[in-house]
């Protein structure tokens, strides 16, 4: 308790939901015990994509937030501020 959080995004769009502590996961994430977070490789449209982000927790998850995004924005996501970027 007290520590930097453990940072887990999960993005859904269309029929396709990847998290960054998804098994297999080939995306890239530098998340941990940290304020900020770096998650790549996740394929995006340029339709509004939902991003849920929680502190995971072994016991119990503390949520942080989980809305509305788009490609080249930033967005308010409950109490996280994220900016999705394209890889282009």
């Amino acid at each position: 308790m007290g520590g930097k959080p453990e940072i887990m995004m999960t993005v859904t769009t269309g029929n396709l939901t990847i998290s960054n502590f998804s098994p297999g996961s080939k995306t890239k994430t530098d998340c941990h015990e940290s304020y900020s977070c770096v998650f790549r490789g996740v394929p995006l449209t340029s339709a509004e994509f939902e991003i849920k982000i929680v502190d995971y927790d072994k016991g119990l998850d503390d949520p942080i937030g989980k809305g509305l995004c788009r490609v080249n924005a930033t967005c308010q996501i409950g109490l996280a501020t994220v900016a999705v970027k394209s890889s282009d």
